[in-house]
């Protein structure tokens, strides 16, 4: 699980970290017939690294002023049940909606989007 960790996490470092989810799975699965809660933790850190937090993303587009891009985001988050970092009453107002249903968005799929949106302002 240790080295399979450091492996996910180098590509994290490395900005290649679609080529750390395999490390970083095999991990989470090394770590789950074990039951050992650092071990846990460490996999799900490391799973954490290379799957692109998107609460940082949603912010930062926010702070760009792609408010179109951070709200289509934000709902692919809370479809997810996860949270994200826009409080739902204050949402910025967009127009056009999103054309997609965020629900209907998988994972990699959110993931693709945010670092297209990320690239076209490096």
């Amino acid at each position: 699980m240790w080295t399979l960790f450091y492996v996910a996490v180098c590509h994290a470092v490395r900005r290649e970290p679609q080529l750390g989810v395999p490390a970083a799975q095999e991990s989470l699965k090394v770590a789950e017939a074990t039951a050992n809660p650092t071990a846990l933790s460490m996999a799900r850190d490391a799973l954490g690294l290379v799957l692109l937090n998107l609460r940082y993303v949603v912010r930062l587009l926010v702070r760009l002023g792609a408010d179109h891009e951070a709200v289509v985001l934000h709902h692919c988050l809370v479809a997810t049940g996860r949270p994200s970092p826009l409080d739902p009453a204050r949402l910025p107002a967009v127009d056009p909606p999103p054309a997609m249903p965020a629900a209907a968005m998988s994972g990699p799929a959110a993931v693709a989007y945010a670092r297209a949106c990320l690239a076209r302002f490096s």
